[in-house]
């Protein structure tokens, strides 16, 4: 999956003779430009997780209870402890894209994720 940002290339093109070229890696100065090295990054990013944690863990939440399934249910479709179900429920763990697919799948759906350009996620 590539994000692709509009009016920007992609970050693989292909050469006239249709073979994938990779575009060079940005330097420490391109990071500067694109605000990657700012003082409210940190926060940015850290906010942004944050925020990431608690939408899958509501959307995940919200399935269990609209399916009628307990977390010992879930855990036993998925083939984890009851205890690991509630850690990933917790809020605090780092979920592979795996570990979403596996209890979406196990919830008879899918995630579907939109990313959305700019800073301020709540503007819209």
């Amino acid at each position: 999956m590539t994000i692709v940002h509009p009016g920007e290339p992609r970050c693989e093109s292909r050469s006239a003779s249709g073979r994938h070229q990779r575009r060079p890696q940005a330097d420490e100065t391109d990071l500067e430009l694109q605000g990657c090295k700012s003082p409210s990054w940190k926060h940015d990013l850290a906010a942004n997780r944050a925020q990431l944690a608690s939408d899958v863990n509501f959307e995940i939440t919200d399935q269990l209870g609209q399916c009628r399934i307990s977390q010992a249910k879930l855990a036993e479709l998925i083939g984890v402890s009851p205890g690991r179900v509630s850690q990933i429920l917790s809020g605090g763990e780092n979920l592979t894209i795996g570990s979403l697919a596996t209890i979406a799948t196990a919830l008879g759906g899918h995630f579907d994720v939109t990313f959305v350009p700019g800073r301020d996620r709540h503007a819209a």
